[in-house]
């Protein structure tokens, strides 16, 4: 299934949006004016002409505040799904359909999700081509004289061709460049798609930057060693340790540092999420099966409990511009987007769990001898003033949803990456386990 000329006209929509987003509403009217007058030329496929539709509603004020975050969110879905599937067959694409379709509502945020399962079904069905009918006879034409009369002038008859075989050239040319370019993106992207292809068959679903900075980064998690958190864990040498999960057998073959696997709708991700032994860094700079990645992998802290697990769990990712990992994590800030996108599904190798996303929190690190609460370094309440003393400090950051939700013996999951408006910013999603009462 060939989704080039979509491909090309995502990206320049997800940059176009980052620079939207910038500018002041009043500076956006001539910018629209300017892609509309040159929108043939720098869009090639629907994907660009939505967008100029969906731009020039919002400049009539049909679209709400946090439309352009709404909007990004999807484009990210759609890129998501074409890279992951780029080698797919027809059947295969199928299934796509099928899934997305049904799960359309809790995947897209505006038109332009319905507008791809759109597209997509009409690529899969192509319209079938009508018997052609024998055309009746035509009248032989009379041969065109050789030379035509041009100025005065005597010239041969090919000559008046000479424009069309020049925008033919063109068209060549732009070809080969496009080709050219599908070419290299192909192939900075293959050693991505083998480790999501090799990730996709250890769990049989698919897996569906903002550039971080590893130095700084690295300095900052290791400034939040657990070695140096002053508590005891719960002695589980006695307790009979459960059978793994059928579906985690064969991740915990490949990597027996899986802690579990999250899915999240609202950030587009199905991922394995490891516990490193010894040094908590490792997975900041290298992917699932240990080889150096950019992208990383999700973790949670060496001193983190599996069995019995702890009440309080902190899955750090990075927050990276290409969506991957948690590089949607922002979109969160949007109160109607949490509401929306509240569902996340957490299982560790040995117990199933359905959470759901209740806050979101703006904060940072805390230096070494800084007084205050680290979330990084909480993983168990054992009374009512631990438990008032986490719930105080998520009131303190909150900047989207409630506490409303939470209660005493509830067991959370905390999302946490880097946020770029303070030195070591961290935006943190936090989600209360359901339960079946």
């Amino acid at each position: 299934m060939d989704f080039s000329k979509e491909w090309n006209d995502l990206d320049h929509v997800s940059d176009l949006i980052e620079q939207l987003r910038r500018i002041s509403p009043e500076a956006r009217l001539p910018y629209y004016r300017k892609l509309l007058e040159n929108e043939d030329l720098i869009f090639v496929s629907w994907v660009g002409h939505y967008f100029m539709e969906w731009f020039g509603d919002d400049l009539d004020g049909k679209h709400n505040a946090n439309s352009w975050i709404l909007i990004k969110a999807d484009v990210n879905t759609l890129r998501r799904i074409i890279e992951g599937y780029s080698k797919a067959d027809n059947s295969e694409w199928v299934r796509v359909y099928k899934d997305t379709y049904s799960r359309r509502r809790l995947m897209f945020n505006t038109g332009m999700g319905n507008e791809f399962l759109r597209q997509l079904y009409e690529k899969l069905n192509p319209p079938k081509k009508k018997e052609e009918r024998k055309a009746p006879p035509v009248p032989k034409k009379k041969k065109r004289p050789e030379k035509r009369e041009r100025g005065g002038k005597k010239v041969p008859a090919h000559a008046l061709s000479f424009g069309k075989r020049f925008v033919r050239g063109i068209a060549v040319l732009s070809a080969v460049v496009a080709i050219g370019s599908l070419s290299i993106w192909i192939f900075l992207t293959v050693d991505g798609m083998r480790n999501k292809d090799a990730l996709e068959k250890l769990r049989g679903e698919e897996e569906i930057s903002r550039d971080s900075e590893p130095e700084e980064e690295t300095e900052e998690i290791k400034s939040i060693s657990m070695s140096e958190a002053s508590r005891e864990l719960p002695d589980t040498q006695e307790l009979p340790m459960p059978e793994v999960l059928p579906e985690y057998a064969d991740a915990l073959a490949t990597n027996a540092q899986l802690f579990g696997w999250i899915e999240c709708d609202g950030m587009g991700i199905s991922l394995p999420v490891t516990r490193p032994e010894g040094q908590d860094d490792f997975y900041l700079h290298h992917d699932f099966y240990g080889d150096a990645s950019d992208d990383g992998c999700l973790f949670v802290d060496s001193p983190c409990s599996i069995y019995p697990r702890n009440r309080c769990i902190v899955i750090y990712g990075h927050n990276m511009r290409s969506g991957a990992m948690f590089g949607n994590i922002d979109y969160y800030a949007d109160p109607s987007f949490l509401k929306s996108h509240s569902t996340v599904r957490f299982d560790t190798i040995y117990e199933e769990g359905e959470y759901e996303a209740f806050c979101t929190l703006r904060t940072r690190l805390l230096s070494e001898d800084e007084e205050g609460f680290r979330y990084y370094r909480f993983y168990d309440y054992e009374n009512k003033d631990q438990y008032k003393e986490f719930k105080d400090f998520i009131k303190s950051e909150l900047i989207a949803g409630t506490t409303d939700a939470m209660e005493y013996g509830d067991h959370f999951l905390l999302l946490s990456s880097c946020e770029y408006s303070q030195e070591n910013g961290r935006l943190v999603v936090v989600c209360r386990q359901k339960t079946d009462e």
